[in-house]
């Protein structure tokens, strides 16, 4: 069964298998989880700049309608501590410097139906 430690260990430079992305490195202090991924920040053979990586250990159905030629499905190694191998769905994303919301709303005084309102209009906007 994968979890977050499983996939943790598969994303240590000598441990990397993957079946199409050639990942180069992983910035091990970028590391995180949470809502049924890992991510980490990496750079990737043929690629400028640093890329998301965000690693699934829960199947999610709509992934490739969502992120479209971004999703790899089976794509990560992962291994059991029984030593079994799975693959996992991963998707790789250019990475965007940046402040997190969560560190924004944490440390200012907000107004958050401003912020709200001003995400549901950025959402109406990209017109998904």
């Amino acid at each position: 069964m994968v979890n977050i430690i499983s996939i943790k260990s598969a994303l240590r430079p000598s441990r990397i298998k993957t079946r199409n992305l050639d990942i180069t490195s992983i910035d091990p202090t970028s590391i995180t989880a949470g809502n049924n991924a890992v991510s980490v920040r990496c750079r990737i053979s043929g690629r400028k700049g640093y890329w998301l990586l965000k690693c699934y250990f829960r199947h999610k159905p709509h992934l490739e309608q969502i992120y479209y030629k971004a999703y790899y499905p089976n794509e990560l190694c992962v291994r059991s501590i029984g030593g079994s191998e799975e693959y996992i769905d991963v998707v790789a994303l250019p990475w965007v410097e940046g402040k997190s919301l969560d560190w924004y709303i944490g440390r200012h005084d907000t107004d958050y139906a401003a912020v709200f309102n001003r995400l549901e209009l950025l959402y109406l906007l990209l017109d998904y």
